[in-house]
C-alpha cells in the first residue's frame, strides 16, 4: 500500500511539473529488468531508444504533434503505449509479471490502464479455442459476436468516462475490440481445418458471410496488438487454401513451420496488405522463418532468390543473406558434432560427449519465464519416456552466462544436459531467431531433422522414429 501511494504521489507530481512544457513527457519505473533499456516506437516513422538507471527509472521527452498509439519493446516482451501531445504520462511494471504488473499515472492514464485491462480480458478468451470441436462455425461465431458487444458495452458504460476520452481512441479502442473476435474466429478455423474437420457448404458460406465484415486495412489498426494477432491467424488460414491448391501436400499445409506453408504466407500478406512498413515488416518476418526452417541448401537458396522482388531496406537484405550464411551449417546432414558451446563452469565443449546414442538439441531463452514454464515439464516427461536419447538444453542468449546459470540452478535442470551459445559477436542477433527449435541428431553427429518445435505435437512420432531408425545412422 506504500509503495502505492508512492507511486501515485510520484505521478501527480510528474503531471503538475510538465504543465508548461510543450513537449511529451514519459517517465516509469521497470523491476527486474531483463536489459538496462526499453524501446520506443511507432513502427513506421519513429523508433528511440530509452536506457534505464541501476533503479530501473526512466524519464523520456518527445515532439509529437498528434495523439499516436506506440509499441514499447523491453525484450522479450512488448506492449502499447497511447499518448498525446504534451502528455506527462507514467508507467510502472515489474518484468516477473510483464502485463499483469503494468500500470499508468498521470495524462492519459485512463486511456491506457483501459487498454492493458482489455488485453489482459482478451487473453483469458483463449480458452474457448480448448473446445472449439464442441462448435459448428456459426455457433462459434455467434459466441464471439457477444463477446465483442459485451467488450463495447463495458466501455460504453460510463458516459462520463466515454466523454472524456477522444474519437481517435474510442475508434482505435473499439477496432481492437472487433479484431479480437475476428481473431478467435480465424483461431478456430485454423484448429477446425487442421484436424480434418470436413466443413459443409454451408459452414463455407458462414466463413464467407463472417469475413465480408472484416476491414483488413483499417489506417489506425495496423500496429494494433489485436490485429497484428487477428492477422497471423487470417494469413494461415489463406495460407494453407493457397497452398493446397499448388498442390502441396496437405500435411505441409497445415503445418505452420514448413517452408510450402511459409512460401504460401508470403505470397497472401504481399497481395493483401496496403501498409509499406507492415508489408515490408511481414515479408521480412516470412523470409527469416523460411530460411530458419529450410532443411536443404536448395530450400535456403530459393528463398534467397525471392528477395529481391520486394522493396526491402538493404539492411533486411544483408540480415538475411548473413541469416542463410548461418544457418547452412544447420541443414539435414550436416555435422554438427563439431560446433564449441559452454557449459555451466565456462568451458568450452562440444556435442560429442552426448553422440552414443540419439540426442535432441533444443534452444530456449532464459528471458521468457513464461516459455521456461512451458517448456520444463514437457522435457522432464520426454527424458522419463525415452531414456535412450539424450535430450540437450541449448540456451541461446548471446553472452548472459550469469542469468543464464542462475534459471539452471533455479529450476533444478539437469547441468550435464544444459549448454550455451558462445559469445560470438557476428552472429549475436541471429541466435534468438532459433528459439523453441529442435535438432534431431544422430550418433555420426549429423542433424536428421529438424523441422519441429519444442511444443509440436508430433514430437513423440519423431522420437521414435529417430529411435527405430538409429542402426542407419551408425
Amino acid at each position: 500500500m506504500k509503495r502505492l501511494f508512492c507511486f501515485v504521489a510520484f505521478c501527480f507530481l510528474v503531471s503538475c511539473s510538465n504543465k508548461e512544457k510543450d513537449r511529451t513527457l514519459i517517465t516509469g519505473q521497470i523491476k527486474n529488468p531483463n536489459q538496462n533499456f526499453l524501446i520506443l516506437t511507432d513502427r513506421e516513422n519513429f523508433t528511440d531508444t530509452i536506457f534505464l538507471n541501476k533503479q530501473g527509472e526512466f524519464s523520456y521527452e518527445l515532439e509529437l504533434l498528434k495523439e499516436k498509439v506506440f509499441h514499447f519493446k523491453h525484450s522479450p516482451e512488448i506492449q502499447l503505449l497511447y499518448i498525446k501531445p504534451k502528455d506527462s504520462l507514467t508507467l510502472r511494471l515489474n518484468t516477473v509479471d510483464f502485463d499483469g504488473s503494468l500500470a499508468f499515472g498521470g495524462d492519459s492514464a485512463r486511456e491506457n490502464n483501459l487498454m492493458i485491462n482489455f488485453f489482459l480480458d482478451f487473453r483469458k478468451d483463449k480458452d474457448l479455442l480448448l473446445n472449439h470441436h464442441k462448435y459448428s462455425p456459426k455457433e462459434f461465431f455467434n459466441l464471439t459476436n457477444s463477446i465483442s458487444e459485451s467488450y463495447l458495452d463495458k466501455f460504453k458504460s460510463d458516459k462520463e468516462y466515454e466523454s472524456s476520452i477522444s474519437d481517435f481512441f474510442k475508434n482505435y479502442l473499439t477496432n481492437s475490440i472487433h479484431y479480437h473476435a475476428f481473431n478467435l474466429n480465424e483461431s478456430y478455423l485454423f484448429l477446425t481445418k487442421r484436424s480434418d474437420t470436413k466443413l459443409s457448404q454451408l459452414d463455407q458460406e458462414t466463413i464467407a458471410n463472417y469475413r465480408e465484415d472484416v476491414e483488413i486495412n483499417t489506417t489506425n489498426s495496423y500496429w494494433d496488438l489485436a490485429y497484428l494477432k487477428f492477422l497471423d491467424n487470417y494469413t494461415k488460414n489463406l495460407a494453407v487454401d493457397e497452398c493446397l491448391n499448388r498442390s502441396i501436400k496437405p500435411s505441409l499445409c497445415h503445418r505452420v513451420n514448413t517452408v510450402e506453408h511459409l512460401i504460401s504466407r508470403r505470397k497472401v500478406t504481399s497481395k493483401l496488405i496496403k501498409n509499406p512498413f507492415l508489408k515490408n515488416h511481414l515479408i521480412k518476418r516470412f523470409l527469416t522463418l523460411e530460411i530458419t526452417y529450410a532443411d536443404t541448401d536448395e530450400k535456403i537458396q530459393n528463398t534467397l532468390q525471392e528477395i529481391n522482388q520486394y522493396n526491402l531496406l538493404k539492411s533486411d537484405i544483408e540480415f538475411l543473406e548473413r541469416l542463410a550464411d548461418f544457418h547452412e551449417q544447420f541443414v539435414v546432414g550436416n555435422t554438427v558434432s563439431h560446433l564449441e558451446f559452454i557449459n555451466l563452469n565456462k568451458e568450452k565443449i562440444t556435442l560429442e560427449p552426448h553422440l552414443n546414442k540419439p540426442t535432441i538439441v533444443h534452444t530456449w531463452s532464459a528471458y521468457s519465464n513464461s516459455n521456461i514454464n512451458r517448456r520444463l515439464p514437457r522435457i522432464n516427461r520426454l527424458r522419463e519416456i525415452y531414456p535412450e536419447i539424450d535430450i540437450v538444453g541449448l540456451n541461446i542468449d548471446y553472452n548472459q552466462h550469469r542469468l543464464w546459470r542462475s534459471k539452471v540452478i533455479e529450476n533444478n535442470l539437469q547441468q550435464n544436459l544444459e549448454l550455451q551459445v558462445q559469445a560470438n559477436p557476428e552472429f549475436e542477433d541471429l541466435y534468438i531467431y532459433y528459439i523453441n527449435k529442435l535438432f534431431f541428431v544422430c550418433p555420426q553427429g549429423k542433424v536428421r531433422d529438424r523441422k519441429l518445435l519444442i511444443f509440436d505435437d508430433q514430437i513423440e512420432s519423431s522420437i521414435l522414429e529417430l529411435i527405430n531408425n538409429n542402426h542407419h545412422f551408425m
